[in-house]
């Protein structure tokens, strides 16, 4: 799906990592020194280690402060001396953490002392180098007080590893409170990419005290990246490990079993922690301050739960610019996230009352903003925006316009659309300087490209296609190929050149083609499109709008288009190319320009040389690597009366470059998608309830899915047994349009039946 960027790639070694602890010392818990040197030279290998001191007052911060610099650790002192913040302390540990990855863990937590070299081998076997929204979460053993002590006063750190190593396999099938108070198969000990931190804004900053807080931010983490499926009744409480529901057989659902996801494959190589036990004074301390009713997780959630967009307005980490962005459609909202990597905090603007604009025009007016964000402001969705779009570009204010790209999987971040965006000019695309890796990429993704997989739009299979048009490639005569676009694009209603119009472009064919016997014109409408075409004439031939674009660009011998990114295209086929419009691709090297369907083909007939292959390897490198973002989707497909219109749901954009400045990351369901027949799944039981037993009876039934005759019969039978528990409305609507009762509600007998019987 995206090039492949031929690199070394550099392994992940625990220097890469800071172990971040945050304490509070006081005089109920002395005990936190005593760890705190026993931490020191536990570790073979060590990473760096950060400790942030979340308040202790007076003489305990020196004590803390006394024993970081006796052990070599980093140290900050953060003067909030209310309730004890967890969140708030790791959000601090973020902007002086300098290494690429940040182990979140607390001073009760130990392992054995080889755990960072393992910790190294599972990130580089998750790919945490690119694959950057992996978290890996520790589950968390409890060790009971007496194994505690035992633990302690082992000897030496090897011993007190082997230890620590023994009760991990002896636990597995002992009963809690022997060695262990319980093991949670989750915790708040974790490792995760700055990156991915900085995308997620952080902790919520609304806790205090002991609670909620890594269960909303594993909720959010697991929404940003969508690897895990939310289970349903997420915000319910159940599953833990110390009720009884913990130990039966359960179904998918709440938020633990969400958290559970995150550390599984974590367990599985073998990494875990164990909470050594200490004495806990709650009167008056942090965790008497608790969450243990979900308020404040409730209230943190409540903000986006019902429309995932507002996750753009929750980022509790400091950043140096400000950005408004114009998110009218909700779905859009992926595309503004990575500009949190780029030192921005995002301000959503999600709708266009007077009131909003007006004050959006005053912090743009008033310099209280670095940065306007929209996607393609010329859309006539943002027509109320358009003169605030404009006073920003007037006034200096930079301008970020997001709009897909001309190659497959790609968007781009530009002061404009590339139409007329200086970036996209000859003159700037000509200071980039390509690597020997970056070219080699951009070879091998134009020959990815030319098998037909990799399509802006669907398309039937290329092999189809090359059967269908066999013939053209025997042709004697010369056979020319004009895609068509929208009418109503942007491409072709603006920033055109002085040439002809996009209607008359179209108009003109029949007139082009009569005049033109001793040529083949092959005329493919938009996938898009429902236009209809009726050319008549012996020499043309008009293609199915879904046939496969790079199997007609292999069969044809030239193209003409107006300014569609089928030009790029046919210049990475090795194709002769004439554009007609404003090509912002058609550079020095690519093609030729004409000013109408009637010069370019007086042109063809000249003879119109191949595009240079090394210059397009250059350019599609350029764009690639330089001024394309990489983005994965689901396709939003929607139709009106002259068209259809491609949108995106659950956008990731995966590799971003703004104002030349690339960030490269993928998110990890971009590269490995989850499947439901795999071992997490099974294992974890991933499906939510409702859809399980769906599952079950649609397995037990499926063959006689294939007997459409019996799909009454089996409506009645699902029905008959369930009536008595069925209201008078599912009554009467069985009654009426049965179909329609198993279609609509959620009992999982009638959703497993509803599938069988081909109605859901």
């Amino acid at each position: 799906m995206f090039p492949q960027l031929i690199l070394d790639e550099k392994a992940i070694t625990p220097n890469d990592m800071t172990a971040v602890i945050c304490v509070r010392l006081h005089e109920n818990n002395p005990w936190v020194l005593d760890r705190l040197r026993k931490l020191a030279g536990y570790y073979d290998p060590c990473p760096p280690i950060l400790i942030i001191d979340f308040g202790s007052e007076g003489e305990y911060g020196k004590q803390v402060e006394a024993v970081c610099s006796e052990c070599g650790f980093a140290y900050l002192h953060e003067p909030d001396y209310d309730v004890f913040s967890l969140a708030l302390a790791r959000n601090a540990a973020c902007e002086l953490v300098t290494t690429d990855f940040i182990f979140f863990t607390d001073i009760d937590f130990f392992s054995t002392r080889d755990m960072f070299a393992q910790l190294a081998r599972t990130a580089n076997a998750a790919s945490m180098n690119t694959a950057f929204d992996v978290i890996l979460d520790f589950p968390a053993y409890h060790v009971t007080e007496e194994e505690t002590q035992k633990i302690e006063g082992e000897p030496s750190n090897d011993r007190m590893s082997a230890h620590i190593e023994k009760i991990g396999f002896e636990s597995q099938y002992s009963a809690f409170d022997e060695k262990v108070e319980f093991i949670a198969p989750y915790s708040n000990v974790f490792l995760i990419s700055k990156k991915y931190f900085t995308v997620l804004g952080g902790y919520h900053p609304i806790f205090r005290g002991h609670g909620s807080e890594e269960f909303e931010f594993f909720l959010r983490a697991g929404i940003y990246s969508s690897f895990f499926s939310i289970p349903p009744d997420v915000l319910t409480d159940c599953h833990g490990p110390k009720r009884p529901d913990f130990w039966t057989h359960r179904t998918y659902r709440g938020f633990r079993d969400l958290n559970q996801h995150f550390a599984s494959r974590t367990e599985r190589a073998g990494l875990k922690v164990f909470h050594l036990w200490h004495p806990t004074k709650t009167a008056g301390d942090w965790r008497s301050h608790n969450d243990w009713k979900r308020g404040k997780f409730q209230e943190a959630t409540a903000e986006y739960l019902t429309e995932y967009a507002n996750l753009l307005k929750i980022d509790a980490l400091p950043k140096r610019k400000k950005v408004l962005c114009i998110c009218m459609a909700p779905e859009h909202w992926g595309y503004f996230v990575p500009l949190r990597l780029h030192g921005f905090e995002l301000i959503p603007v999600f709708d266009d009352d007077l009131d909003t604009i007006k004050l959006m025009n005053d912090m743009i007016a008033g310099k209280k903003v670095d940065a306007l964000a929209v996607f393609n402001p010329y859309m006539n969705s943002h027509q109320n925006f358009y003169t605030t779009y404009l006073m920003a570009k007037d006034l200096g204010i930079e301008t970020i316009v997001v709009e897909r790209g001309a190659l497959p999987n790609t968007i781009y971040y530009a002061e404009d659309v590339s139409y007329t965006a200086s970036s996209f000019s000859q003159s700037e695309l000509d200071k980039i300087v390509l690597s020997d890796s970056e070219r080699k990429s951009a070879q091998a993704y134009i020959e990815v490209l030319r098998q037909g997989e990799l399509l802006l739009e669907g398309a039937t299979p290329r092999e189809l296609t090359d059967q269908k048009y066999q013939a053209l490639k025997e042709m004697t005569r010369p056979v020319v190929f004009i895609p068509l676009q929208l009418d109503d694009d942007m491409a072709v209603t603006k920033f055109v050149r002085d040439s002809q119009q996009y209607d008359d472009f179209v108009d003109s064919i029949p007139a082009v083609a009569r005049a033109n016997p001793n040529i083949l014109f092959v005329i493919k409408p938009h996938p898009l499109s429902k236009r209809k075409h009726n050319y008549q004439m012996e020499n043309t031939l008009l293609a199915d709008n879904k046939d496969n674009i790079h199997s007609l660009l292999d069969a044809c011998q030239m193209v003409i288009v107006y300014n569609s990114g089928v030009g790029l295209l046919s210049a990475c086929h090795g194709k002769p190319l004439i554009s007609i419009g404003n090509a912002f691709y058609n550079l020095e090297g690519i093609g030729h320009f004409a000013g109408s369907l009637e010069e370019a083909v007086q042109k063809v007939a000249k003879g119109v040389s191949a595009p240079d292959m090394a210059k397009v390897e250059d350019l599609v490198g350029k764009y690639l690597f330089h001024r394309y973002s990489w983005f994965t989707a689901k396709d939003d497909i929607r139709e009106f009366a002259h068209r259809q219109a491609h949108g995106y749901k659950k956008i990731q954009v995966s590799r971003s470059v703004i104002s030349g400045k690339a960030k490269d990351h993928v998110w990890e369901k971009a590269l490995r998608p989850p499947s439901k027949h795999s071992y997490g799944y099974a294992a974890l039981n991933m499906f939510p309830a409702d859809k399980q037993a769906a599952e079950i009876v649609l397995n037990g039934f499926r063959p006689l899915a294939q007997r459409p005759f019996l799909s009454r019969t089996l409506l009645k039978m699902a029905y008959i047994p369930l009536e008595s528990r069925f209201t008078d409305y599912q009554k009467k609507l069985y009654n009426e349009a049965p179909e329609e009762l198993f279609r609509n509600f959620r009992n999982p007998l009638l959703i497993g039946l509803g599938r069988v019987a081909g109605v859901r």
